[in-house]
C-alpha cells in the first residue's frame, strides 16, 4: 500500500473490515489504496470464488460498501473509487 492520508487510511480499514466479514476466508482479503490529488482508488483483491460474495445479488453488497465510503469521503472532502479484483 502506498502512503495515504489518515482519512484515506480510515476508509481503507472500513473496507477491509467489512469485506472480511463477508468472505469465507478473511486471510485471503487484500485491500490497497492509491491516493491522487483528486481521488483515492481502493482495490479489493479476493480469490475468484469470493468475488460473487463481495458483489452480492444484483451488486447490492458492493454498492452498499461504495455508498458508505462515499459518505465518509464526502465528510472528509475526498472522492473515492472502489474496484473488486480477482487475485
Amino acid at each position: 500500500m502506498s502512503t495515504t492520508s489518515k482519512p484515506a487510511q480510515e476508509i481503507l480499514e472500513y473496507i477491509s473490515d467489512t469485506v472480511k466479514l463477508i468472505v469465507s476466508d478473511a486471510s485471503q482479503v487484500e485491500v490497497t489504496a492509491s491516493e491522487n490529488p483528486d481521488i483515492v482508488c481502493y482495490k479489493i483483491k479476493v480469490p475468484p470464488e469470493e468475488v460473487g460474495r463481495i458483489i452480492g445479488a444484483k451488486g447490492v453488497n458492493i454498492e452498499a460498501i461504495r455508498k458508505v465510503c462515499r459518505v465518509i469521503a464526502a465528510i472528509r472532502e475526498l472522492r473515492v473509487d472502489i474496484q473488486v479484483q480477482e487475485g
